[in-house]
């Protein structure tokens, strides 16, 4: 049987809605097959993760998302979740409603829509770092949790350090001493960090626009954390203000806070190297993209230069 007609079979037992027409499947959303369904009960969305994308996992990303949601985030919403879909040999399915949107930079194309885009994201990621987790964890409300954010870096960092090693080294720096500064900075910084929502993978991919630019939702929690919030600053500022006016930057932050949190530019390159470093060593070990791994490369050299 097609992959459509089982996924058809799948959302009709499951949600009792009737299925009207053949669905489409969209080249949107990477890693993830996406198909569109119009039902009696609407337009919904079906994304089945890619295989890798174990059970714990995927039931972590439900409850990020539920979370965001319920502290008015802008997000499609979620109708059901299968972490081993039988229908789908086993593959993680979830069933959400469709969201009218468009990828922002078909809309940002005056300066006004780029101001609101802008200005709302600030706003939408505010929105999503009220969240707060009950502990740092590497899934929103998993385990193991630490309370502190300077005891979570220190778990984390030997696990970066030994896919950086394992991949024969961080081209052009010397990761010992930069990991010891990691730490440090970390346990500095630590007293003003909650374990708060962080989505970890804001750029424009994961977010639909309006036509007059303004945000209307916020998708795929995936990889969605307890950190220090201010992670979520490491795409933005690697692959999307870059692209756009300066100003546009502190049309973002002017709207994310009133007053920027306390040891800010310290506790983002905390989240920068971090976060950079263990996307080039996955990179190198892997061999996969190396387009977006020498581009994560090029960012940690600007943070490591400034």
């Amino acid at each position: 049987m097609l992959t459509s007609e089982r996924l058809r079979d799948h959302l009709q037992d499951t949600l009792s809605v009737r299925v009207l027409a053949e669905p489409i499947q969209t080249e949107r959303g990477y890693g993830n097959e996406n198909w569109t369904f119009e039902t009696d009960d609407g337009r919904l969305l079906i994304k089945v993760a890619r295989p890798h994308l174990g059970p714990e996992k995927l039931v972590a990303a439900a409850r990020a998302h539920r979370a965001a949601a319920a502290a008015g985030v802008p997000v499609p919403e979620l109708l059901h979740v299968d972490p081993a879909c039988a229908a789908l040999d086993g593959r993680p399915v979830r069933v959400q409603r469709y969201v009218e949107g468009r990828h922002p930079t078909e809309v940002m194309i005056t300066d006004e829509a780029v101001e609101r885009f802008f200005g709302t994201f600030g706003e939408t990621v505010a929105s999503l770092h009220t969240v707060v987790a009950d502990g740092f964890a590497s899934r929103f409300a998993g385990r193991p949790s630490f309370p502190t954010w300077a005891e979570y870096v220190a778990y984390r960092v030997p696990q970066i350090v030994g896919r950086v090693e394992a991949a024969g080294g961080l081209p052009g720096h010397d990761h010992r001493p930069l990991f010891d500064r990691v730490l440090s900075l970390a346990e500095e910084v630590s007293p003003y960090v909650e374990p708060r929502l962080t989505h970890r993978d804001l750029y424009l991919d994961n977010v639909l626009a309006g036509p007059d630019g303004s945000v209307v939702a916020v998708i795929d929690f995936d990889i969605a954390e307890a950190w220090d919030p201010l992670a979520d600053l490491v795409k933005p500022r690697w692959q999307i203000w870059p692209g756009y006016p300066p100003a546009m930057a502190d049309t973002f932050l002017r709207a994310y806070a009133k007053e920027l949190p306390p040891r800010f530019d310290d506790r983002v390159w905390v989240a920068e190297v971090l976060e950079l470093v263990n996307v080039v060593a996955n990179g190198l070990a892997s061999g996969g993209n190396p387009e977006f791994t020498e581009s994560a490369r090029k960012r940690l050299d600007q943070v490591l230069a400034a």
